[in-house]
């Protein structure tokens, strides 16, 4: 036999190679694009968050720190509205701090100017292509209401 006879089978192993290689450098690259986008929307969802809580928590709003109440479901709302992630796998957190500046309540009572809310968002993550290890992102953002508009 020739050796060029002998180096037939050779270039089909070395493309199997190469596409094996190639494939999971592409699913890499998908799955932490995926992952990358949600944890930006997540960024993204909490500052809008908070920035809409700043400029719409204002009185007669009572209790806003109870989880539940018709002003955190309000929060709630507008950051599933203003994100791409899936609504069931979100979970919120809303707290709010700080010294009231004209107000006898505390801030976690009834937020008013010179009281901080913070948003902290969680969003699980799994990189499905690769079979790696799945965890959890997070993003928050903390703004002080400035003043009260009627």
């Amino acid at each position: 036999m020739s050796g060029r006879h002998c180096q037939r089978g050779q270039a089909l192993e070395e493309f199997a190679l190469a596409t094996a290689a190639f494939l999971l450098i592409f699913l890499g690259i998908i799955d932490f694009g995926e992952t990358f986008y949600n944890y930006d929307q997540l960024a993204q969802a909490a500052k809008l968050g908070a920035r809409w809580a700043i400029v719409n928590t204002n009185p007669p709003t009572s209790n806003c720190a109870t989880a539940g109440d018709t002003c955190q479901t309000s929060i709630v709302k507008y950051i599933l509205s203003a994100t791409a992630l899936t609504p069931s796998n979100l979970t919120t957190t809303i707290t709010f701090g700080g010294t009231p500046a004209n107000s006898t309540e505390a801030c976690n009572q009834q937020p008013t100017p010179g009281c901080w809310i913070k948003i902290q968002l969680q969003y699980p993550f799994s990189f499905g292509g690769l079979r790696l290890p799945s965890g959890t992102l997070s993003g928050s953002s903390q703004m002080v209401i400035a003043s009260q508009h009627p």
